[in-house]
Formats: C-alpha cells, structure tokens, sequence
C-alpha cells in the first residue's frame, strides 16, 4: 500500500510539472490584456512571451514578417502621443515586434509598430489602447522575459491652443514675456511664410487689444533648438477657427504690423516647423 501511495504521489507531482512548463501567459490574448499605467518616464513592468501562441485574425501591415507569438497589454491614454518600449529581453526572444491598436479585442485598428519601440499619434486622452509583443518565427519555450513601459509626453504649455491664448500688453517699450513652444501640438495651419514648405507646425499663441495702429510684436533669448531659420512670427485677425494672416515674419524676431483698429483684439501665433 505504502509503494502504491508514492507511485500516485509521484505521478500527481509530475502531471503537475509537465502542465506548468506549457502553460500559456494570463495576457497570451488580447482578451486577457494585462494593464499598464502610462508616464512621462519609463517605469518598467516585467513580462514574458514564453510558451506564447500566435493570435489569429489580428489586422495590420506587422513590421516584422512571419508568425507572432504574442502577449497583449493595455493601457489608458494620457495624452495624444504614446511609446510602447520593450527592452531587457532574454536570450530566446530573438525576434522581437511591438505594435499599438486602437478600438477593441476582435475588432482592433493598427496604430503603430516597431521591433522594440513603437509611437502612436493621435491618441484621445481617456481611451483604452491595446499593444500586442511578439516573437516573430518561432515560440519561446524558455528564456523569454522582458521589460515593457508605456510612456507619452509632458502637457504643453497652457496657451498650446488660440482658444487658451495668453493675453500681452502692448507699451511704448517692450513688457517681456516668456513663453514656451516644448512639446506644444500642432493648432494652427500648416505651411511657413516666404514660399516655405513645412508639413507640421507646432505653436503657441497670444492675444493683445489695439492701442494704435500700428504695432510690434518682438521675440527674443530663443531656446538652443531654436533659430530665426525655423521659428515663425505671425499676427491674425478674426476669431479662433476663422483666422485672417496679417503679416508673417521668418528669419527674423521682429514683425510690424500696420492698418490696425484701436480696441480691436488680434492674435499672435509662435511656431516652429518640421519638413
């Protein structure tokens, strides 16, 4: 009796071992997607993609061809721009992709991929994304943990947008005030002043009330990333979404503006380009 108990033991033991080594990640589904918490830095989470099997009917063009086998994340944007980031990878996870969608399991949308990092734009603040690791080509059956982090850029400034725009004070000598264009988004229309080509515009904008009809708008200590080459002065009539250009000024940090009507309010757009 005594042998016949150890015989069951041991076999119970070894059932339990071999079903272990196979099991499948809890995020081995889109389904099942384990969550992360977005942040300007990275703060890595670990992961694995051993014994993980190939999702089927996922949409796409991948950026790495062959079959991925996948584990799935998910997370909450924060703002319109988010990296997924994979790093420390174990010796078999050889063939790495990362890749972000948009909608939901069964019924996903491509954002983005890369093999260990990947960018999506225009994301909406608030919505749930998916991102899918893989190793391309071959399961991992051992050796395949990793490191993942979801990070996104810092708010811009509070006058990113004409709507939020600062409010200056035209004076007979000049009342500085600073400003900022880091991480600022693209509000305005596209295109540079003098003829230049420019298919993204990042901008800040102020607003000041007419006290004669004639003004100048001075920018000045531009930052080390930007030059009188690439930074933009413009002055606007109107109201926010039915703007007028009045004058536009490049290679130079000074714009005058003439003809324009005391007590009337104008807008003032800064921005720098990216061809």
């Amino acid at each position: 009796m005594k042998k016949v108990c150890k015989t069951i033991i041991a076999s119970i033991l070894f059932l339990t071992l071999h079903s272990y080594s196979f099991a499948q990640p809890s995020n081995d589904n889109c389904t099942g997607a384990t969550n992360l918490t977005s942040n300007i830095s990275c703060n890595n989470s670990g992961s694995s993609v051993r014994n993980a099997t190939a999702s089927a009917g996922v949409p796409g063009v991948p950026c790495v061809s062959g079959t991925h086998y996948d584990v799935w994340f998910s997370f909450t944007a924060a703002g319109p721009t988010h990296t997924a980031t994979i790093s420390n990878r174990e010796q078999n996870f050889t063939n790495p992709e990362v890749a972000i969608f948009s909608g939901s399991c069964g019924a996903l949308t491509q954002l983005s991929c890369g093999t260990t990092t990947t960018t999506a734009t225009g994301l909406i603040t608030g919505t749930t994304y998916y991102v899918r690791v893989s190793n391309v080509g071959a399961a991992v059956t051992s050796k395949g943990k990793f490191d993942i982090c979801i990070t996104h850029l810092p708010p811009p400034a509070a006058n990113d947008n004409c709507a939020t725009a600062t409010a200056i004070t035209s004076g007979f000598s000049c009342n500085t005030s600073s400003g900022n264009l880091q991480y600022a988004t693209s509000s305005g229309p596209s295109g540079a002043c003098g003829g230049a080509t420019a298919t993204t515009t990042y901008d800040v904008w102020y607003r000041f009330q007419a006290v004669a009809t004639t003004h100048t708008i001075t920018l000045s200590s531009l930052g080390s990333s930007l030059s009188a080459a690439n930074t933009y002065l413009e002055v606007l009539s109107g109201a926010c979404g039915s703007l007028t250009s009045l004058g536009c000024q490049s290679a130079s940090t000074r714009q005058t503006i003439t003809g324009l009507t005391i007590g009337t309010f104008y807008f003032v757009r800064v921005y720098v380009t990216t061809n």
